[in-house]
């Protein structure tokens, strides 16, 4: 009976201590909250160097980037042809050499320049004649020797011929032979085209040999001197845009080469594209800028007002960018700030703009100004 009864009681212990074993802990256990407060004493804030402050508002000029490329003026791209046609008897020049004006470019010769000379002696000689006879025929008529159809005639004549020397005037000009000094001892069968303008040879498209029309070019000069940038602005940005805006731009391979400039002009005709053409003129030496040269450049619009914080407010870490905002201050205790998450914006002389949290009040939040970067560093020691 006593050995049944413990038999008994043992049973009723193990149920008992089954039924109250405790259950395993569950591996869904939540994640950890990352701290955003930071404390720090007031000698600590000493030695960072803490200073507090507000966010401020400051003139943000905004910058518009755009493409282009470097030209020159219609007026300094000048095209040379042959006046009257011709052989070029030689032409010693290459691409990139410089030209002064005034400067031999090349020989044109052609047996009909003899001719044109000739032809111009020749009609000198009749008006010679006629102008006499314009004034025997005048004398006469006075007298009333002869009819006054006679005088009339005499002085068609003589009109007539004097419009076409001076036509043969002007295109004895264009090979540049001077008329007035024009004897049959002067003649010349070749003429030597002179630069019209200072500049640099950019293309030749002639050879020793060649006969030239007068429609023909045979190479082109560009005064460098002149070079201008043409930018292309989308259609959306062109209220932004005025005459006298500074920019500043890069050549080719090197966008940051700065170089300076201010907006001369604004086309009012709107490109296929949808893009309108502003140019600009460089500021300071232009002879390393060459012309057809591809630029990137940036147009600084009208500066506008947004809330800013020097850019030691502003600690970047981990891809993110924080400011801290103090929460509690006391003589004892030190200072406690709150980690708040920004937005950037543009910079301008040490001041980067931001994008307020909506948390935020201007008339009461005090920020660290400086020895951010010490409330970061602990911030993170204190996660660890």
């Amino acid at each position: 009976m006593k050995f049944s009864f413990l038999i008994a009681l043992v049973s009723l212990v193990l149920l008992f201590s089954n039924c109250e074993q405790p259950q395993a802990p569950s591996t869904d256990s939540a994640p950890a909250q990352v701290s955003t407060q930071v404390s720090i004493t007031t000698q600590q804030a000493q030695v960072a160097g803490l200073q507090l402050g507000k966010l401020s508002q400051q003139a943000m000029p905004r910058n518009l980037k755009v493409n282009g490329t470097l030209q020159v003026p219609a007026n300094d791209l000048v095209s040379i042809i042959a006046p009257l046609g011709g052989y070029i008897k030689q032409i010693k020049l290459e691409p990139g050499m410089s030209v002064r004006q005034g400067q031999p470019l090349f020989e044109l010769e052609n047996p009909e320049f003899i001719q044109l000379q000739q032809d111009y002696l020749d009609l000198k000689a009749k008006v010679l004649f006629a102008q006499q006879e314009f004034d025997r025929e005048q004398e006469l008529s006075r007298e009333n020797i002869n009819a006054g159809r006679v005088l009339q005639q005499a002085s068609s004549t003589l009109h007539s011929l004097e419009a076409q020397l001076a036509g043969l005037d002007q295109r004895l000009r264009l090979l540049k032979i001077t008329p007035r000094q024009l004897s049959p001892a002067t003649f010349v069968k070749s003429v030597f085209i002179p630069a019209p303008i200072s500049g640099v040879i950019t293309r030749i498209t002639a050879n020793k040999g060649r006969f030239v029309n007068p429609s023909d070019v045979i190479l082109e000069i560009i005064n460098p001197a002149s070079v201008r940038v043409e930018l292309s602005v989308y259609e959306k940005d062109i209220l932004s845009l005025k005459v006298g805006q500074k920019i500043t731009f890069g050549i080719g391979d090197n966008p940051n080469q700065a170089h300076q400039g201010w907006i001369t002009s604004l086309n009012k005709s709107i490109n296929p594209d949808r893009t309108i053409t502003v140019l600009a003129k460089p500021q300071g030496p232009v002879e390393e800028l060459i012309a057809g040269s591809y630029v990137t450049a940036q147009i600084t619009l009208e500066s506008q007002l947004h809330w800013a914080l020097p850019e030691t407010a502003i600690v970047h870490f981990s891809g993110k960018n924080y400011i801290y905002i103090l929460e509690k201050k006391t003589p004892k205790q030190g200072y406690t700030f709150r980690q708040e998450e920004i937005k950037t914006g543009l910079r301008h002389q040490g001041f980067v703009a931001i994008e307020l949290p909506t948390s935020f009040n201007l008339s009461e939040n005090t920020i660290a100004l400086q020895g951010a970067y010490s409330l970061v560093s602990k911030l993170n020691n204190n996660e660890e």
